[in-house]
């Protein structure tokens, strides 16, 4: 049976809001009632240990809202949630030595210190002990690749040096899940990459479980294996990554190179010629209306091949698709 680490029911946040107007040295202030604002609406989703998640949506849709209220640093309006047993908002210090949090550009390390001494503090806070700690903090040097600036304060580290170190601290503590919002926010294509690397590596060798909230979708498609997909605080899809993308874009393209033509190619109904070269060729094809196999036939009546690959959407396609039919259909 799987094991659920996160379940909610109807989680619901309302924001309501109010301006204060003051008048110099009056006392008295004018208050005036600014609309609510409905940020999560009805939530109901439930997640499993070592699974990897991705919360998509657009700005606004209630992603960071609802890490929020997952790792206790907001109240909902109503509705429930538990993160491995605790009630977030209720337990939230219990929570916090179950869990690990990053959020973007937000360093949890002191500058002044080096990893070395930012990770004894750490361990004082998280209660880990003196020889758990050296165990642990050896480890992650060992992981992360710290050992060569583990004695340079914080502040002279490389962006790619500290964030290896922001996770590291943030898996001190050995925690059994991680939320992370926007966590490659600001860095570049390299140090992206190894960030991204590094977090699956943690989800698939030592099982943590995974919630990341990101609007970079080489974020979600190099780390998460499921997508709930949030637009106006709901939850309007959710699906395996593979399953949303074959599921929700009806075309697909079919790239081929080739040594001579033996004949005038003609396509057949569905297809269309994107681009073409001399040795080359790209291809947009309607899936509901021909298959790839009747389209290779085609081409090998027509074509010497040498090789061809059939190019999957990317997850920003499907989002972007599914978010201008919600537009329509709205």
């Amino acid at each position: 049976m799987d094991n659920i680490v996160i379940a909610t029911n109807e989680l619901t946040k309302i924001y309501n809001r109010t301006n204060s107007t003051s008048y110099g040295f009056l006392s008295n202030s004018r208050k005036t009632k600014i609309p609510s604002v409905l940020a999560v609406d009805r939530v109901s989703f439930s997640i499993n240990e070592a699974e990897s998640v991705a919360l998509i949506g657009p700005n606004g849709a209630g992603k960071s809202t609802i890490l929020k209220m997952l790792i206790g640093i907001l109240y909902p309006t109503s509705g429930t949630a538990k993160v491995l047993n605790f009630v977030p908002w209720k337990n939230r210090r219990e929570l916090a030595l179950q869990i690990g949090v990053i959020f973007g550009q937000k360093s949890q390390l002191w500058f002044q210190l080096t990893p070395r001494e930012n990770f004894d503090l750490f361990g004082e806070i998280y209660h880990v002990s003196k020889r758990e700690r050296i165990s642990r903090i050896s480890d992650l040097i060992d992981f992360f690749k710290l050992d060569d600036f583990m004695d340079s304060p914080v502040r002279k580290l490389s962006l790619g040096q500290r964030m290896r170190c922001e996770l590291a601290t943030t898996l001190l503590h050995n925690p059994k899940m991680l939320f992370l919002d926007e966590p490659t926010i600001g860095l570049d294509i390299v140090i992206k990459y190894e960030i991204r690397d590094l977090i699956k590596k943690i989800n698939q060798s030592q099982r943590t479980t995974i919630l990341l909230a990101s609007h970079d979708t080489n974020d979600i498609e190099s780390i998460s294996q499921r997508a709930l997909i949030i637009n106006s605080g709901r939850i309007v899809t959710d699906a395996p990554l593979k399953a949303l993308i074959e599921n929700h874009i009806s075309r697909r393209e079919l790239s081929i190179m080739f040594d001579n033509q033996k004949k005038e190619y003609v396509p057949i109904d569905g297809v269309d010629i994107i681009d073409r070269s001399d040795h080359e060729m790209r291809l947009s094809f309607e899936i509901s209306q021909t298959s790839i196999e009747e389209i290779l036939v085609s081409l090998t009546n027509a074509f010497t091949i040498t090789d061809l690959g059939v190019n999957m959407p990317s997850i920003d396609s499907v989002i972007r698709d599914m978010f201008s039919k919600m537009s329509l259909e709205g």
